[in-house]
């Protein structure tokens, strides 16, 4: 086992710690010293040459790793190259961060086009793997906007949200849900440049932003190109409301059906008639089908 024991190390030229062997090119390094705090290796890497690097390694088993109990363990900073690069020749891992309580791997860009942290596979395996053992902590914490041209759960199951009641406050019931979802329109679409939307040619199914906003305008936001972006928020519950007043609706429907098929029988029961041929009881029960169709017709108008 190498180990090389160092206060703290800084190395910032072309390549601030560049390795390149099978095994690990320095097994540890011991920074117990560094009792003022900081980092045991940074990589800062200040040349414009875009091919350059923070931390470059590549080896068969593990390129970069790192290991802390409070601060990051794996950190680069770069202006227009890559702060940290690890390759994983077979089934190894490129680039392996371990942190007790602060950011196993932090990347963070100020450009629009720059990346924090940036995975690329190129054969089977997982470009960006992330896990967590439980307790509160997070396999993965985004904040922020996300891009995906799409996203796959082996698993299954769903997205989760905080939904507890003593969280929340001002809880009302929603009104007019059937009504609000009515006005909105779903189309078929195709995109302009599909390359910009996950490569996704043919024909689309959606709605048009501009549209939802005039009804839920809190569904509807801008982004950094000025083009109008969509999320549904509380869609569900919504559709719950919604699904609500149809079985209301529907049961006073039915309610009145069976007023009217009690008031007719008392029609046929109480008034035999007998015209033209037709029995009182034929006669009264067409009579009281028409008025019952004329009171439901009725009633529909005036709710609307």
């Amino acid at each position: 086992m190498k180990t090389i024991a160092l206060p703290f190390i800084t190395l910032s030229t072309l390549a601030a710690l560049s390795f390149s062997q099978t095994a690990r090119a320095v097994t540890w390094l011991d920074c117990t010293d560094n009792v003022g705090g900081g980092y045991c290796v940074d990589g800062s890497n200040h040349s414009t040459n875009s091919n350059t690097y923070g931390i470059y390694a590549s080896a068969q088993t593990i390129g970069v790793s790192g290991y802390s109990y409070g601060g990051q363990a794996i950190e680069g900073d770069v202006y227009t190259g890559i702060g940290v690069k690890g390759i994983a020749l077979s089934s190894g891992l490129g680039v392996s961060g371990i942190s007790s309580s602060g950011h196993g791997v932090y990347g963070g860009t100020s450009g629009y086009y720059g990346a924090g942290v940036y995975a690329r596979n190129e054969g089977g395996g997982t470009a960006l793997y992330a896990f967590s053992e439980g307790g509160s902590g997070y396999a993965a914490y985004l904040d922020g906007k996300i891009f995906a041209g799409s996203a796959f759960k082996p698993g299954g199951g769903s997205w989760s949200d905080s939904s507890d009641i003593r969280m929340k406050k001002d809880v009302k019931a929603l009104d007019e849900s059937l009504d609000r979802l009515l006005r909105l329109r779903g189309v078929t679409f195709e995109w302009i440049e599909p390359e910009k939307h996950g490569n996704r040619t043919g024909t689309q199914i959606g709605m048009i932003a501009q549209e939802v906003e005039k009804v839920f305008p809190d569904w509807v936001g801008t982004d950094a190109d000025g083009f109008k972006t969509l999320t549904f928020r509380g869609f569900e519950a919504l559709a719950v409301e919604g699904m609500r007043s149809l079985h209301n609706e529907n049961e006073a429907l039915r309610s009145q059906v069976s007023s009217f098929e009690d008031r007719i029988k008392k029609l046929e029961s109480s008034r035999p008639i007998a015209v033209a041929g037709f029995s009182g009881s034929t006669l009264g029960a067409a009579g009281a089908i028409a008025l019952a169709l004329g009171m439901v017709l009725a009633q529909r108008r005036r709710s609307r």
